[in-house]
């Protein structure tokens, strides 16, 4: 029928332009849409590094770069670097830093290829010390030297070469210091372009007609080990006197001899002080302190004297001061100071009167 034919006409134009429409619309959001081309990575046939062994002191740093076989390769490529020993060295986006001595591989990655540089660590020699840098010795005497390194872990050569000043006065070899005169000579320590220097101090040895005024004391230092290491010795009283400070577990101390030899000079010194110049005091005669006729490698130092006592056990008696109060037992606080190690005793008599001195120090 008509009418029917003719809205049938009218609905299929009606769809063909919605149908235009929607294909116009489409067209527009395509040509909109972002465009992405695919990147192409190239595999390298090979990779290299700028550098295939290295040397460094520790704490320096050395820049490693990669080439590629095409060069075009390079784009996009991610590299992985390792060390094979991080103590040795440590590599972050190819910077190396070296850390301590010794030799390890630096290898960088990239896919399958490796390329790998090797690292060498040094630490050059920064300077050398002696382990005294004062000596004082008696002629006939020697003593060893010896030398450290700055870094201790140097890869530099240690060789050392010793000299002396004056070889009459003070010879060395190996380290070895052998006192031959009286005077004073310069030890000289050198390792590469690094020195050190101990100024050594040689004196005579003592007479026969020296030691004549000095009798043997040698029950004195078993005397003093012995109190010194009783347990019921082991004290002495606070400042306030009211209660005993126990010092147990003390060890004997060593006989010295160049405490010895010290306390020879020591009580000789102190007698004239005493007997001559009626002044019971620890300043030497020239006004000088005690300590000033210790050796020099002494530590820790102290010194009991006493006068008149005629034998070993009155001497060391007298220092015990067992009966007195604080004030009182500075020689027995002496005796039982647990920093000493060492000991040196001598009594000087002459013309019936005596002068005690007890030396000690530590190592």
């Amino acid at each position: 029928m008509p009418l029917d034919e003719g809205g049938g006409m009218e609905t299929e134009m009606k769809k063909s332009r919605i149908f235009m429409v929607l294909l116009v619309v489409m067209l527009v959001f395509v040509s909109t849409m972002p465009v992405h081309a695919a990147t192409k990575v190239t595999v390298p046939k090979k990779i290299t590094l700028n550098k295939t062994s290295v040397k460094l002191n520790v704490g320096k740093t050395v820049k490693l770069t990669v080439s590629y076989t095409p060069s075009g390769a390079a784009k996009g490529q991610t590299v992985r670097w390792s060390t094979g020993d991080k103590k040795v060295a440590a590599v972050s986006g190819g910077k190396v830093t070296a850390k301590a001595p010794g030799t390890t591989t630096i290898t960088a990655k990239v896919g399958t290829k490796t390329a790998k540089c090797k690292v060498t660590v040094k630490a050059p020699l920064q300077a050398i010390s002696l382990n005294k840098s004062k000596l004082t010795l008696t002629v006939g005497k020697s003593q060893k030297l010896s030398v450290s390194y700055q870094p201790a872990n140097t890869t530099s050569d240690k060789t050392v070469t010793w000299s002396s000043s004056k070889p009459k006065v003070a010879s060395v070899s190996g380290g070895k210091v052998s006192a031959k005169k009286a005077g004073t000579a310069v030890i000289t320590a050198v390792v590469g372009s690094k020195t050190a220097k101990c100024t050594v101090t040689v004196k005579k040895a003592a007479s026969s007609a020296d030691t004549k005024d000095y009798p043997d004391v040698s029950q004195a230092y078993s005397l003093l080990n012995i109190f010194r290491t009783t347990k019921s010795n082991q004290w002495y009283w606070n400042e306030s006197n009211t209660a005993k400070v126990r010092v147990d577990g003390l060890k004997s101390l060593a006989k010295d001899a160049a405490l010895e030899k010290t306390a020879m000079l020591r009580a000789k010194e102190q007698w004239i002080m005493f007997y001559e110049r009626n002044t019971a005091t620890h300043t030497r005669p020239d006004g000088s302190s005690c300590f000033t006729a210790y050796p020099a490698n002494c530590g820790w130092m102290g010194e009991n004297l006493a006068w008149k006592q005629t034998s070993c056990e009155q001497a060391i008696n007298s220092w015990a001061e067992t009966n007195e109060d604080y004030s009182g037992q500075g020689h027995r606080r002496n005796m039982l100071n647990g920093n000493f190690t060492k000991v040196g005793i001598a009594c000087y008599a002459k013309d019936g009167k005596t002068c005690w001195a007890m030396c000690l120090g530590s190592d």
